[in-house]
C-alpha cells in the first residue's frame, strides 16, 4: 500500500493491492477506507490486477485514514506536516510599519494548491490569520505595528515558517 506525500491541504492517491500469499493479485476484494480530519469514507473492490485506489484530501491536522480488507488486518496511516517552504509565497516581501496593506499568501506543496488550512501571521505586532482558499490563497489585512520580522506559518500543515520583515516609513 502506498500513500505517498499523505499531507494536509493537499489531495493524495492511494493506492492498495490486495495478494493471496503466494503473491498473486486477488480481484473484486472489498477494500474500505475510513478517515478523519477532513478524509472521507470510500469503499470500493479491487480491479483484476488486485489494485483499488482511493483519493483522499486532508483537511485538518491530524488527519488520518485506516484501510481495510477481507482477510487483513486495518492498516493507518497519519498525516505529517512537510518540512518543504519552498512553495510558499507572500505579496508584498517586505511592510511599512503602521500602513494597512493586503497581503497575499500562496502555499503549494508536490506541485497542488495547499488548500482549506490555516495560515497564521505574527510578529512586528501583527496577529492574522486566515484559510486558504481552493488556489491555495490567503488575503489578509494586517498593520505591522512596530518594526521587525514577522513570521507566516501553516501549523499543522508545515513544520517550517517563511520570514520577512516590516520596516518604518522613509
Amino acid at each position: 500500500m502506498t500513500a505517498p506525500g499523505f499531507y494536509v491541504g493537499i489531495r493524495t492517491t492511494v493506492t492498495v493491492t490486495a495478494t493471496h500469499s503466494d503473491g498473486t493479485p486477488i480481484a473484486g476484494s472489498a477494500i474500505k477506507l475510513d478517515g478523519t480530519g477532513g478524509i472521507k469514507n470510500q469503499s470500493t473492490a479491487t480491479d483484476s490486477d488486485g489494485k483499488a485506489s482511493f483519493t483522499i484530501h486532508a483537511t485538518k491536522p491530524g488527519a488520518k485514514f485506516t484501510v481495510s480488507g477481507e482477510g487483513c488486518g486495518p492498516k493507518t496511516f497519519r498525516s505529517r506536516p512537510s518540512l518543504d517552504c519552498s512553495g510558499v509565497d507572500v505579496s508584498p516581501k517586505s511592510l511599512v510599519t503602521w500602513q494597512w496593506t493586503m497581503m497575499t499568501i500562496t502555499l503549494r506543496l508536490l506541485a497542488q494548491p495547499v488548500t482549506n488550512v490555516k495560515v497564521v501571521v505574527t510578529g512586528a505586532g501583527i496577529n492574522a490569520s486566515g484559510i486558504t482558499n481552493d488556489a491555495g490563497r490567503v488575503r489578509l489585512k494586517v498593520i505591522a505595528r512596530k518594526r521587525g520580522i514577522f513570521k507566516i506559518s501553516a501549523p499543522g500543515a508545515l513544520a517550517c515558517s517563511k520570514q520577512s520583515g516590516a520596516a518604518p516609513r522613509r
